[in-house]
């Protein structure tokens, strides 16, 4: 792709992203039909060494999210990288490098996401870093290849967690397998699954491995969005999902999940106050999202069924929702030349961007009958049914950052969407047709997603 025009290498990688989507769907609606029977598959094998395939809930569920963010970060793309962009204009002899890495992200995500042996795990939280590295820093800007190779070097230092626990469980089992930690001692098992942990949070951007991810905010607006709603940092919550799932945690490991799980949000929630940029103030809300994810696995480890569901559903609900957030910080900036909050107002002039910012927000914060307002209940409620006091605090603690996060973004919608136009929005350039079907199509889906999960949980 890197040698095709920019035409061309947009075709293809819209072709790319439209199989990749009906494979994903046929794989769903045949698992559905098949009473949603889990299974794994052996791809190659060599002395206990296995590249696997798994097909359950988790695994399909998640794999749509990617699939169809994918596929509408790619449309979003043709007119937002083009010498139209108000904010970055981009020539376009450099775009057919942007769609191969872009293809390769996606493809590398649904790799990690289907998988089921920590050694093809390896392999491709590896390359969803190097696509990220290559996406962050794509402007080629000093600032865009210090953020880029941050982001790089801490998900890579995050990854020895991975390794580590990779030989580990190879040495006491024999096998790579995400199912073989079932079968370990309890303490060895407790320090696979605790550097699994490591992973994850860097992956997922959680305390202590935070800073990368506001910093990356340099990349180019569609990048942020499939960054943050589907083929980087959900990879890490989504491993700690399937380790959960297919082995179960140690007492130990529920006790760090969560711990890491409500540092992590307070520390995000609290950044929301300063940022003025709205794309920091959105990676601080993933910060903060994804935290919920992390405390939903601690408390299904607990015991409480019900978390797990929420878990699984906020992974789902949030992709949509985020990707749609960060499509509309993009689409503003392509038409108004900034994305500062304090330079944005009067946004109902703006038909598309307004309706969009509006149904993301409601969205984002879980105001029913939008997607995080279901998953956050079962979070929630998941905490207070389980039955111990640990349980109820982390509970209390997620509402009392839902009605934090509620009150900040209606001020954010308020300002932004609410009072006399501001200079930059009275110049807004119209949006090409390509980014307003895509705002529209994730506003859809931030509303109906809740639903069309419901058959996997």
């Amino acid at each position: 792709m890197f040698a095709f025009t920019r035409r061309k290498a947009f075709e293809v990688a819209v072709a790319g992203s439209l199989v990749a989507l009906a494979g994903v769907v046929c794989n769903a609606a045949l698992y559905l039909s098949s009473q949603m029977r889990p299974s794994q598959y052996v791809l190659a094998y060599y002395n206990g060494l296995a590249l696997g395939f798994v097909n359950d809930s988790l695994s399909v569920l998640v794999s749509l999210m990617v699939a169809l963010n994918g596929l509408a970060t790619i449309v979003f793309s043709k007119h937002y990288m083009s010498p139209s962009n108000r904010e970055h204009p981009v020539s376009l002899e450099e775009t057919p490098r942007y769609y191969g890495w872009l293809l390769l992200f996606e493809a590398s995500a649904l790799g990690f996401v289907y998988s089921s042996t920590l050694l093809s795990m390896v392999a491709f939280f590896e390359l969803t870093s190097l696509c990220s590295y290559a996406l962050i820093s794509y402007y080629e800007d000093p600032e865009s290849r210090r953020s880029g190779l941050q982001a790089f070097i801490v998900t890579h230092i995050a990854a020895l967690g991975l390794y580590l626990a990779a030989g580990l469980t190879y040495a006491s089992t024999g096998s790579v397998e995400v199912v073989a930690l079932k079968g370990m001692p309890e303490e060895l098992k407790t320090i696979a699954e605790l550097l699994l942990l490591v992973a994850a949070a860097g992956k997922s951007a959680q305390i202590p491995f935070h800073r990368w991810l506001p910093d990356a905010m340099v990349a180019p607006t569609p990048v942020s969005a499939y960054l943050h709603a589907a083929a980087m940092v959900k990879l890490g919550a989504y491993l700690m999902l399937r380790v959960l799932v297919d082995a179960g945690y140690t007492h130990t490991v529920a006790l760090a999940c969560l711990a890491v799980g409500v540092v992590s949000m307070a520390y995000g929630c609290a950044m929301y106050f300063p940022q003025l940029d709205m794309k920091r103030l959105l990676a601080y809300s993933t910060i903060t999202q994804l935290s919920y994810i992390f405390m939903g696995a601690g408390l299904a480890s607990l015991g409480s069924a019900m978390a797990l569901k929420g878990a699984e559903l906020h992974i789902f609900t949030h992709g949509f929702a985020k990707e749609l957030f960060f499509l509309v910080a993009g689409l503003i900036s392509f038409s108004a030349g900034t994305r500062m909050l304090d330079k944005i107002s009067g946004l109902r002039a703006a038909r598309t961007a307004a309706v969009g910012f509006t149904v993301a927000a409601l969205s984002v914060t879980g105001v029913p009958p939008f997607g995080l307002f279901w998953s956050k209940i079962l979070l929630i409620l998941g905490g207070y049914s389980a039955g111990s006091i640990v349980a109820a605090i982390i509970a209390t603690a997620m509402l009392c950052e839902s009605i934090v996060c509620f009150a900040w973004f209606l001020r954010v919608f308020t300002k932004c969407v609410g009072g006399e136009p501001s200079d930059a929005v009275k110049s807004m350039q119209r949006e090409p047709t390509t980014m307003k079907m895509t705002v529209y199509f994730l506003a859809l889906m931030s509303l109906l997603a809740p639903f069309l999960a419901t058959p996997f949980l």
